[in-house]
């Protein structure tokens, strides 16, 4: 359109000039868009064990960032021990602590055993018969910690100690899990604003240049004001989109914060419950 303007003496060469070079500026950003999708596709490949470009016909695909939902029913903080796996093995290791505390105190206790034994014997084959050398015995066995206590008491401690571990560990891992929950919601909803004022100033710089470019059509502003505020709506578009993107990766991230559980069909909304 400049240089059409230029030629019919309604623009100058230095409109065409400044026009080209930002149609540049704005083309060699695309080599690394593709670079970085390539690479993401070579890893993604790999990583399900095929080779780099086995997903290329799937991923090149050109679709719209997937929509993410304003609110996600968090429910109940108890519910975190339930779904986290990370819990749920902390609170494993912590029973399991426990129950060898019990284990070694029960050393301490005298151990009865009731043993009995029956048979027949003989020194020569033919001796054996139904009626003579056969014999038995039976009786209670008791077992006395006399002279190893002091041992099993330490064992008690170094049980007891464990456990304390264990709980300690319990307790930081509910703790973690709990703040990356609040960590997860505040960047989700967060982000989710910043789209929203986004996506206003786009639509605010989309009016900024359709009045630039029919000013500059009537001789009444000249052609850096059409690229100003052209690059104010690429910039501005530029961030929307990425701001879309990391609506979309926090939502995953808030669900793998919650321990899962959701289906891409399943309502979201951010609710707190209270206990």
């Amino acid at each position: 359109m400049t240089s059409a303007r230029a030629k019919a003496g309604l623009a100058t060469e230095l409109d065409v000039s400044r026009a080209a070079a930002q149609l540049e500026s704005t083309r060699a950003i695309v080599p690394s868009l593709l670079n970085g999708i390539d690479v993401s596709i070579h890893r993604l490949s790999v990583l399900l064990g095929e080779e780099p470009g086995a997903l290329r016909s799937e991923l090149e695909k050109v679709s719209p960032i997937p929509s993410a939902g304003p609110e996600v029913d968090v429910g109940l903080p108890s519910d975190l021990l339930k779904r986290r796996p990370d819990i749920r093995r902390s609170e494993a290791q912590l029973a399991a602590a426990t129950a060898r505390i019990g284990e070694a105190k029960a050393d301490l206790f005298p151990r009865f055993v009731l043993t009995g034994t029956a048979g027949r014997q003989a020194t020569q084959l033919h001796d054996l018969t139904l009626g003579a050398g056969n014999f038995f015995s039976a009786g209670p066995g008791i077992s006395l910690p006399l002279f190893t206590g002091g041992r099993i008491r330490s064992n008690i401690d170094v049980q007891t100690s464990r456990q304390r571990q264990a709980l300690i560990g319990y307790q930081s891992t509910v703790l973690n899990a709990l703040e990356e929950v609040e960590n997860a919601l505040v960047s989700y909803s967060q982000e989710q604003e910043r789209r929203d004022r986004l996506n206003e100033a786009v639509s605010h710089s989309q009016l900024a240049v359709d009045l630039a470019t029919e000013q500059y059509r009537a001789g009444l502003v000249d052609f850096l004001s059409v690229l100003d505020a052209q690059r104010d709506l690429y910039a501005n578009e530029d961030q929307l989109v990425q701001s879309q993107t990391t609506v979309t990766t926090n939502l995953v991230g808030l669900y793998r914060a919650l321990g899962g559980g959701w289906s891409a069909s399943s309502v979201v909304s951010i609710k707190r419950a209270t206990p």
